[in-house]
């Protein structure tokens, strides 16, 4: 055989590969289908378990997050000192504007013995407190929240009638948890002295959150415990449902 068949024969082996049997065809395709779905559970399995976790970990977070509403077992009552022994703004208030040429009467806003409703050519103020020692002077503030004095100079003296009992006025300002979102506190004022009527109920109170939107109005009529903390009727802006809710500070 010459040196070009050898390699000729030998180039034809190399090409040439043995018949496949039926058996080992079948072989080939259940290993390729077991690949398949192994690699289909395998990604099925994945997602679920991220899933799985990712909604626990929601949960979880959720859970850990939520604020929980705080339990009131009493009502504060506060009265406000605006005026130090000396006459000057307490801390943290300061003077914002000056009046003169007002006159006072006894507060028809608090209950407190100190305090007055004062009037000038435009305004009327009530809170107002005595300072500096005489009647001369007195200094107002429009809510218990601010810290920006109003003062007048008066050019007559206080007249003096007496105030009412406490507990037989409505409070000066309340603070007051609202009835559904727990953990929202809403600054409630009387405002000029008029009411906002539901049915035969009158509502005096203004109710803002601490954006100073109006939520609503809270009634006249303040439900005072001694055990347990004070309640006022509300309904909030937009409802026609009037419910009870808690008061946690009430102003006087």
């Amino acid at each position: 055989m010459s040196r070009s068949q050898r390699l000729q024969l030998s180039h034809q082996r190399r090409r040439t590969r043995p018949p496949q049997s039926p058996q080992s065809h079948q072989n080939q395709r259940r290993l390729l289908w077991a690949t398949i779905t192994s690699t289909t559970l395998a990604a099925i399995v994945t997602v679920f378990a991220t899933g799985f976790a990712t909604a626990i970990a929601d949960a979880v977070t959720g859970f850990f997050l939520e604020p929980t509403a705080p339990q009131l077992k009493s009502t504060e009552v506060r009265y406000l000192k605006p005026f130090g022994l000396d006459g000057q703004p307490s801390p943290g208030f300061s003077i914002s504007t000056r009046h003169t040429g007002g006159h006072c009467i006894e507060s028809m806003q608090s209950t407190d013995p100190g305090t007055f409703r004062c009037f000038t050519a435009s305004y009327v103020f009530d809170p107002c407190w005595q300072f500096g020692g005489d009647d001369d002077d007195v200094g107002c503030l429009g809510d218990p929240w601010s810290r920006r004095l109003t003062t007048i100079q008066l050019s007559k003296p206080i007249e003096r009638a007496g105030h009412d009992v406490p507990g037989t006025v409505p409070p000066w300002a309340l603070e007051v948890q609202h009835p559904e979102k727990m953990s929202m506190f809403m600054r409630c004022t009387r405002e000029g002295g008029t009411a906002t009527w539901f049915g035969a109920l009158p509502f005096i109170f203004t109710c803002r959150n601490s954006e100073g939107e109006i939520v609503g109005w809270a009634g006249a009529d303040v439900e005072r415990r001694e055990d347990r903390p004070w309640r006022v009727l509300f309904t909030e802006k937009g409802s026609d449902q009037i419910v009870r809710a808690t008061v946690k500070t009430a102003w006087m």
